[in-house]
């Protein structure tokens, strides 16, 4: 049968926090459990209902995301935007006017 080692002064640790206790103060929780004073108010709060209202859950509108949607699909289809242009005649590694599509006027 193994023993355990005594607990020191100043060298418990918090059960909650599970910091050492040090100087500050302790206290006992319903466990039995020595803690810091203060990590126990803040589980003893945290257990407690609030009396302030619940937050209001945002839901997303699906009919303006399907107006959107169909309006940016028309825009395309009869080619308004840029995805519905001509390709561009520009090669890689040339140059506008190589491209045709400068052309100077003297």
């Amino acid at each position: 049968m193994t023993k355990k080692k005594p607990v020191r002064k100043g060298l418990a640790v918090c059960a909650i926090c599970r910091k050492p206790t040090g100087g500050q103060r302790t206290a006992k929780a319903a466990s039995g459990k020595t803690c810091h004073e203060r990590c126990l108010q803040q589980a003893k709060n945290a257990g407690t209902r609030s009396t302030a209202p619940a937050p209001v859950v945002r839901t997303w509108d699906t009919r303006a995301a399907e107006r959107e949607f169909a309006r940016n699909k028309g825009q395309v289809d009869s080619g308004e935007t840029f995805r519905g242009q001509a390709r561009s005649t520009w090669r890689v590694g040339g140059t506008p006017s190589s491209a045709g599509e400068i052309g100077r006027s003297r």
